[in-house]
């Protein structure tokens, strides 16, 4: 056998061979176990093949496995992005939610910026009876996108660090347990005369973010709208403004 691993190193042997081999020692000795202990046989064909296609089915899960790491590496590389502005005519609204499991309740806040990247306006508020991080978000996103049609932003891109709500809007077939939530969200997005979602990671959707954690770590559980940013967090969005600006066109 060892005689047979060996054979891996030579380079005059094809590819897919080499890469069977470890699969064809491992057959011959359940062949050979099965003859002995069972009196079961197999052919030598029978034997190479089974062994071969088990080393095509190795090598192909190992390059999905690697084209899952580099999928998974060049997610990591965008999400370190900073925030992007919408383009041209267009709001972004940016939707921010953190959840208390022990308190079953969350705080939510949403964040509108122009096609610059400067806060129009901006709102938080208090959630109770939340029982899931799930239920959260799509709480966050009902009320935010009342509150866009209510402020009359017809024109906005829907930011939201959760890719299950965007699929559902975007691809509901495919999300067939998610009828309800699909119907509740496209009744108000149906009030939005332009509209586009999508998933922000939490790294490039950080201002709204921290305004919805300040629900449950400060107490802040009154509601409310405010023109621009808030002024603890002012340096944050105007960095983030500073970056945004950067290739826009003047």
């Amino acid at each position: 056998m060892l005689m047979v691993m060996m054979k891996m190193k030579n380079g005059n042997i094809p590819e897919k061979v080499r890469n069977a081999i470890p699969w064809i020692v491992w057959y011959l000795w359940k062949f050979r176990n099965g003859v002995i202990f069972e009196a079961r046989s197999k052919t030598t064909l029978e034997v190479v093949v089974k062994a071969m296609d088990e080393a095509e089915f190795w090598l192909m899960a190992q390059k999905n496995d690697e084209m899952k790491e580099k999928e998974e590496h060049e997610a990591v590389v965008v999400v370190k992005k900073s925030w992007s502005v919408p383009p041209r005519g267009w709001m972004k609204g940016n939707i921010g939610v953190d959840w208390n499991k022990a308190q079953a309740k969350s705080g939510a806040a949403w964040v509108v910026r122009d096609e610059r990247g400067k806060v129009r306006f901006h709102s938080r508020r208090a959630f109770f009876n939340i029982r899931s991080l799930e239920e959260a978000k799509f709480q966050a996103l009902i009320w935010s996108l009342e509150s866009f049609h209510f402020h009359h932003l017809n024109r906005i891109i829907i930011a939201i660090d959760d890719s299950t709500l965007s699929n559902v809007v975007l691809r509901p077939r495919a999300w067939p347990n998610f009828k309800y939530q699909h119907a509740e969200i496209m009744k108000r997005l149906e009030k939005i005369e332009w509209w586009r979602i999508l998933r922000e990671d939490r790294s490039t959707n950080r201002g709204s973010f921290i305004i919805a954690q300040s629900v449950l770590k400060g107490g802040y559980k009154q509601s409310y709208v405010a023109m621009g940013a808030p002024f603890w967090l002012r340096e944050l969005f105007e960095n983030e403004e500073r970056l945004s600006s950067v290739g826009v066109e003047t």
